[in-house]
């Protein structure tokens, strides 16, 4: 859960470097966590749908996206889970 510290600006190299790291058919698995950002860290905002076009700007695919409780309880926090396969 680190890609919501990453500026907008930066995002699509980093997701091109995560993919190159990947064999074919490889699955990338991230977690991005969704809501009010914390004010003690920098953060952005971050969403499933960034990811899709990502994924579809490289090439590879939206295998999986869900939601998830915050497992600390924390109001107004949730979990995008994200998986994003590269063609065989």
């Amino acid at each position: 859960a680190v890609w919501m510290h990453l500026a907008p600006a930066e995002r699509d190299e980093a997701f091109r470097s995560l993919l190159a790291l990947l064999r074919p058919g490889g699955v990338l698995a991230v977690t991005l966590r969704l809501g009010k950002p914390d004010a003690e860290r920098e953060m952005y905002p971050v969403s499933v749908e960034e990811l899709q076009g990502l994924a579809e700007a490289h090439g590879a695919q939206l295998a999986h996206s869900g939601t998830a409780a915050d497992a600390l309880g924390r109001p107004g926090v949730s979990w995008g889970e994200v998986l994003v396969r590269i063609p065989a």
